[in-house]
Protein backbone atom coordinates (compact mmCIF):
# COMPACT_ATOMS: atom_id res chain seq x y z
CA UNK A 1 0.00 0.00 0.00
CA UNK A 2 1.33 3.10 -0.88
CA UNK A 3 0.44 6.77 0.70
CA UNK A 4 0.93 10.24 -0.10
CA UNK A 5 3.64 12.41 2.00
CA UNK A 6 3.56 15.82 0.98
CA UNK A 7 5.06 17.76 -2.24
CA UNK A 8 9.21 17.17 -2.10
CA UNK A 9 10.35 19.30 -5.24
CA UNK A 10 10.54 19.20 -9.15
CA UNK A 11 11.59 16.30 -10.46
CA UNK A 12 15.08 15.95 -11.84
CA UNK A 13 14.45 14.17 -14.58
CA UNK A 14 11.64 15.28 -16.56
CA UNK A 15 12.03 18.82 -15.13
CA UNK A 16 7.85 19.67 -15.33
CA UNK A 17 6.33 17.60 -12.39
CA UNK A 18 7.12 17.56 -8.59
CA UNK A 19 7.71 14.97 -6.45
CA UNK A 20 5.50 14.06 -3.89
CA UNK A 21 6.84 11.92 -0.52
CA UNK A 22 5.78 8.34 -0.87
CA UNK A 23 5.34 5.61 1.73
CA UNK A 24 5.02 1.43 0.67
CA UNK A 25 5.22 -1.60 2.72
CA UNK A 26 7.67 -4.05 1.69
CA UNK A 27 8.00 -7.68 2.46
CA UNK A 28 11.62 -8.39 3.88
CA UNK A 29 12.69 -12.13 4.95
CA UNK A 30 16.26 -11.51 7.30
CA UNK A 31 17.21 -15.27 9.25
CA UNK A 32 14.03 -16.93 8.20
CA UNK A 33 11.96 -14.20 9.55
CA UNK A 34 9.39 -12.22 7.50
CA UNK A 35 7.90 -8.66 8.31
CA UNK A 36 6.49 -5.89 6.27
CA UNK A 37 8.68 -3.23 6.64
CA UNK A 38 7.74 0.79 5.46
CA UNK A 39 9.75 1.95 2.45
CA UNK A 40 10.43 5.12 1.85
CA UNK A 41 10.87 7.32 -1.65
CA UNK A 42 9.34 10.35 -3.75
CA UNK A 43 7.09 9.65 -7.02
CA UNK A 44 7.10 11.95 -9.87
CA UNK A 45 3.79 13.59 -10.69
CA UNK A 46 4.25 13.77 -14.51
CA UNK A 47 6.54 11.12 -15.50
CA UNK A 48 5.57 8.67 -12.47
CA UNK A 49 9.41 7.82 -11.78
CA UNK A 50 9.96 6.52 -8.02
CA UNK A 51 12.83 7.98 -6.89
CA UNK A 52 15.08 7.59 -3.88
CA UNK A 53 17.37 10.13 -2.34
CA UNK A 54 19.93 10.12 0.58
CA UNK A 55 17.30 10.60 2.71
CA UNK A 56 14.95 8.63 1.72
CA UNK A 57 18.03 5.41 1.91
CA UNK A 58 19.11 6.46 5.24
CA UNK A 59 15.56 6.02 6.59
CA UNK A 60 15.13 2.94 4.51
CA UNK A 61 18.47 1.51 5.60
CA UNK A 62 17.39 2.37 9.51
CA UNK A 63 14.25 0.63 9.50
CA UNK A 64 16.17 -2.60 8.02
CA UNK A 65 18.88 -2.47 10.59
CA UNK A 66 16.49 -1.88 13.64
CA UNK A 67 14.24 -5.41 12.42
CA UNK A 68 18.02 -7.28 12.11
CA UNK A 69 18.63 -6.14 15.41
CA UNK A 70 15.67 -7.36 16.80
CA UNK A 71 15.80 -10.93 14.87
CA UNK A 72 19.35 -11.08 16.42
CA UNK A 73 18.52 -10.72 19.96
CA UNK A 74 19.91 -6.93 20.63
CA UNK A 75 18.06 -3.52 21.69
CA UNK A 76 16.87 -1.51 18.98
CA UNK A 77 17.93 2.09 18.72
CA UNK A 78 14.55 3.12 20.32
CA UNK A 79 15.03 0.57 23.09
CA UNK A 80 18.73 1.43 23.32
CA UNK A 81 17.85 4.68 23.85
CA UNK A 82 15.34 4.61 26.24
CA UNK A 83 18.01 2.29 28.31
CA UNK A 84 20.54 5.20 28.26
CA UNK A 85 18.45 7.77 29.53
CA UNK A 86 17.06 5.41 32.35
CA UNK A 87 20.59 5.51 33.20
CA UNK A 88 20.83 9.57 33.45
CA UNK A 89 23.42 9.46 30.75
CA UNK A 90 23.72 11.70 27.79
CA UNK A 91 25.14 10.04 24.51
CA UNK A 92 28.42 11.47 25.19
CA UNK A 93 28.51 10.48 28.89
CA UNK A 94 27.58 6.79 27.81
CA UNK A 95 30.17 6.77 25.32
CA UNK A 96 32.87 7.29 27.83
CA UNK A 97 31.32 4.76 30.50
CA UNK A 98 30.75 2.12 27.97
CA UNK A 99 32.90 2.90 25.28
CA UNK A 100 32.45 2.93 21.16
CA UNK A 101 33.37 6.21 20.55
CA UNK A 102 32.19 9.72 21.09
CA UNK A 103 29.87 9.68 18.00
CA UNK A 104 28.56 4.97 18.87
CA UNK A 105 25.36 6.01 20.79
CA UNK A 106 24.18 8.57 18.40
CA UNK A 107 24.78 5.77 15.71
CA UNK A 108 23.35 3.11 17.81
CA UNK A 109 20.28 4.91 18.26
CA UNK A 110 19.79 5.81 14.96
CA UNK A 111 20.22 2.13 13.91
CA UNK A 112 22.75 3.65 11.84
CA UNK A 113 24.47 0.81 12.81
CA UNK A 114 24.54 -2.12 15.19
CA UNK A 115 26.08 -2.65 18.53
CA UNK A 116 27.94 -5.79 19.36
CA UNK A 117 26.65 -8.21 21.16
CA UNK A 118 29.08 -7.48 23.99
CA UNK A 119 28.27 -3.71 23.84
CA UNK A 120 24.43 -4.71 24.01
CA UNK A 121 24.89 -6.97 27.38
CA UNK A 122 26.76 -4.73 28.94
CA UNK A 123 24.12 -2.07 28.81
CA UNK A 124 21.60 -4.54 29.77
CA UNK A 125 23.87 -5.71 32.89
CA UNK A 126 24.28 -1.81 34.03
CA UNK A 127 20.51 -1.64 33.76
CA UNK A 128 20.05 -4.53 35.41
CA UNK A 129 22.52 -4.52 38.16
CA UNK A 130 22.95 -1.20 39.88
CA UNK A 131 26.41 -1.80 41.63
CA UNK A 132 27.71 -2.84 38.58
CA UNK A 133 26.62 0.25 36.70
CA UNK A 134 28.10 2.36 39.55
CA UNK A 135 31.74 0.33 39.29
CA UNK A 136 31.75 1.40 35.55
CA UNK A 137 30.96 5.07 36.64
CA UNK A 138 33.61 5.21 39.12
CA UNK A 139 36.06 3.64 36.37
CA UNK A 140 35.03 6.04 33.48
CA UNK A 141 36.30 9.03 35.84
CA UNK A 142 32.58 10.24 37.45
CA UNK A 143 31.22 11.67 40.39
CA UNK A 144 31.09 8.77 43.25
CA UNK A 145 27.44 9.76 44.00
CA UNK A 146 26.23 7.00 42.93
CA UNK A 147 28.62 4.35 44.13
CA UNK A 148 27.83 6.18 47.94
CA UNK A 149 24.56 5.81 46.98
CA UNK A 150 25.37 2.00 46.26
CA UNK A 151 27.83 1.50 49.59
CA UNK A 152 25.28 3.19 51.93
CA UNK A 153 22.74 0.36 50.41
CA UNK A 154 25.27 -2.09 51.39
CA UNK A 155 25.74 -0.44 54.79
CA UNK A 156 22.11 -0.79 55.45
CA UNK A 157 22.07 -4.44 53.73
CA UNK A 158 24.49 -5.52 56.35
CA UNK A 159 22.63 -4.17 59.25
CA UNK A 160 19.76 -5.73 58.23
CA UNK A 161 21.32 -9.14 58.00
CA UNK A 162 23.37 -8.79 61.66
CA UNK A 163 19.79 -7.39 63.52
CA UNK A 164 18.17 -10.97 61.57
CA UNK A 165 20.73 -12.92 63.11
CA UNK A 166 20.58 -11.31 66.45
CA UNK A 167 16.94 -12.11 66.26
CA UNK A 168 17.49 -15.77 64.98
CA UNK A 169 20.04 -16.06 68.33
CA UNK A 170 17.30 -14.58 70.59
CA UNK A 171 14.68 -17.41 69.06
CA UNK A 172 17.48 -20.28 69.52
CA UNK A 173 18.14 -19.63 72.95
CA UNK A 174 14.52 -19.49 73.50
CA UNK A 175 14.05 -22.68 71.83
CA UNK A 176 17.24 -24.38 74.53
CA UNK A 177 15.12 -22.38 77.69
CA UNK A 178 12.15 -24.79 76.28
CA UNK A 179 14.07 -27.53 75.82
CA UNK A 180 15.35 -27.29 79.28
CA UNK A 181 11.73 -26.31 80.71
CA UNK A 182 10.96 -29.82 78.75
CA UNK A 183 13.26 -31.51 80.39
CA UNK A 184 12.39 -31.05 83.96
CA UNK A 185 9.12 -31.69 83.14
CA UNK A 186 10.33 -35.49 81.74
CA UNK A 187 12.37 -35.89 84.83
CA UNK A 188 9.80 -35.00 87.59
CA UNK A 189 6.93 -37.28 85.33
CA UNK A 190 9.74 -39.99 85.32
CA UNK A 191 10.50 -39.47 89.00
CA UNK A 192 6.32 -39.55 90.04
CA UNK A 193 6.26 -42.33 88.31
CA UNK A 194 8.65 -44.37 89.83
CA UNK A 195 7.42 -43.11 93.10
CA UNK A 196 4.00 -44.26 92.18
CA UNK A 197 5.22 -47.47 90.99
CA UNK A 198 7.21 -48.01 94.57
CA UNK A 199 3.99 -47.30 96.24
CA UNK A 200 1.95 -49.90 94.18
CA UNK A 201 4.08 -52.72 94.81
CA UNK A 202 4.27 -52.69 98.62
Amino acid sequence: MTTDKNVFSTCPLCEQGVLTEQQASESTVYKGVERLLPLYFACCSECGTEQADAKHLRANKRVLQAFKKEVDGLLTGAQLRELRESLELTQAQAAQVFGGGPVAFSKYESDDVAQSEGMDKLLRVAQAVPAAFAWLKQHAGFATEQITLSSQSMTLALAAVRAKGRVQQQLYAGFQLQDSVREQVVIGTAHFAGSAQKQWVH
